[in-house]
């Protein structure tokens, strides 16, 4: 995230990053799961996740692998909506938690 770019504040900056949880997840962990509430937004700080999808036909599938720097949880969490896939380390992962408040 460009902090400059999207006009934050120093101070906003500050409140976000106090905000933080470390996780340290292995791989093939499932940090979010298909259905749960939105309730967080999850940085890869080190390592790889993937986000998958279920469907009848093709059983789960991934689709989209996602690596330091990368963000997820972001839509279900601003919109309260459900998760509508999983995501699952491919490989150990350093990523950062910031919930909901």
């Amino acid at each position: 995230i460009n902090a400059e770019y999207m006009g934050w504040t120093d101070a906003l900056l500050d409140a976000i990053l106090a905000r933080l949880e470390p996780l340290v997840c292995a791989a093939g962990e499932e940090v979010i799961q298909a259905g749960e509430p939105g309730t967080a937004i999850y940085f890869v700080a080190v390592g790889v996740v993937e986000t998958l999808k279920t469907s009848k036909s093709k059983g789960t599938v991934v689709q989209a692998t996602l690596k330091s720097g990368d963000m997820f949880g972001e839509i279900a969490c601003l919109f309260s909506e459900p998760s509508t896939g999983a995501v699952r380390c491919a490989t150990a992962c350093n990523l950062w938690r910031l919930r909901k408040a």
